[in-house]
């Protein structure tokens, strides 16, 4: 029997190397073990966790800015802005330049230049399309987790992935004819940031809510109470319900908008380890077990003061004032 494809997106930040990836294979295997099922059986005999990397296009974009000599108007040109004014609040986001570079540029480059996003997008499609080709299984489970800023650009990645026909001919990925077990976004940014794709039309849904037009079987939204990055505009359609929304609200790393985080919690693992394997994996007992152990308050919270500010200044902002705030949420996150 073929193995559960698990694509892993990643989100801001530099993921040139696969370190973030290791990071968050280690967690989903990890947790794992906490259930009996798993203390017997490897996870990844029957799931193949794939990493979707994508942050070398904003390596390019920068490097080809940085061969300019920084001068953001021509770069700004060169990439379909005509509103250059709109890059002007760069100039004084952030005193740390190898911040600005590897965390708050990828918002901005995938918000505002165009190409740039068409070329990420084709990229995500490219590497999801050539995996699942590889396995000569017509008929393989795949599934996708993304975080951050990837909830954003899987988003729209799907969609087109699904709703392009090459010629006049459907591809095989299309949403007819094609669709993913799951879609677990974590910490939604695709209606924060969208731009011509928007997340509340698309078919990225569950199939109880689209029917055939679907590209998921299963779709569960994730978003941590006090995680100020999706927070100004949250991803809420009016089709999601309790088994497709999850809140949650444990502190256990001053980084609480971090990918690891977010999977550590029994709310958030056990419906993707159930997804991608079978509903036994984790029985009803030791799911309730789990939640009700799993301790809330963890490690250094002192971070929580300080981007409790930022987030109700965040409210009823323009999206480049959001994407400026943005900023300097990533940045008190990431202290390093």
């Amino acid at each position: 029997m073929a193995k559960h494809i698990l694509f892993l997106i990643h989100g801001v930040g530099i993921h040139q190397n696969q370190s973030w990836a290791d990071s968050v294979k280690s967690k989903i295997t990890e947790v794992a073990k906490r259930y009996s099922h798993f203390r017997t059986h490897d996870l990844e005999d029957d799931v193949e966790l794939v990493p979707i990397s994508y942050d070398h296009i904003f390596r390019e974009a920068l490097e080809s800015w940085d061969k300019r000599g920084g001068e953001i108007r021509q770069f700004a040109e060169d990439n379909g802005i005509n509103d250059h004014s709109v890059l002007n609040w760069l100039d004084g986001v952030s005193s740390d330049d190898s911040f600005l570079w590897s965390h708050a540029m990828d918002v901005v480059i995938y918000y505002l230049f165009s190409l740039r996003r068409d070329k990420i997008r084709m990229e995500v499609i490219h590497q999801i399309t050539q995996k699942i080709k590889s396995c000569n299984d017509p008929n393989i489970a795949c599934s996708v987790v993304a975080h951050s800023l990837g909830t954003c650009v899987v988003h729209d990645s799907l969609h087109v992935m699904g709703t392009t026909n090459w010629g006049n001919n459907a591809s095989f990925f299309d949403s007819s004819r094609w669709s993913f077990q799951l879609v677990m976004m974590l910490a939604n940014t695709s209606r924060l940031l969208h731009t011509d794709i928007n997340p509340y039309d698309s078919i990225v849904r569950p199939v109880h809510v689209g029917g055939e037009t679907s590209y998921c079987q299963d779709y569960i939204n994730v978003q941590h109470k006090y995680d100020p990055v999706p927070f100004p505009w949250a991803y809420n359609p009016d089709w999601m319900n309790d088994d497709t929304k999850i809140e949650i609200q444990h502190f256990h790393e001053p980084n609480i908008h971090g990918y690891t985080h977010y999977l550590d919690n029994p709310c958030v693992h056990i419906p993707l380890l159930r997804s991608i394997t079978n509903w036994e994996a984790v029985t009803e007992n030791e799911e309730q077990v789990a939640k009700e152990e799993y301790k809330r308050f963890d490690g250094d919270l002192a971070v929580i003061n300080k981007f409790e500010t930022v987030k109700r200044g965040l409210e009823a902002k323009q999206p480049v004032e959001v994407i400026k705030s943005l900023s300097h949420i990533f940045k008190i996150l990431n202290p390093s």
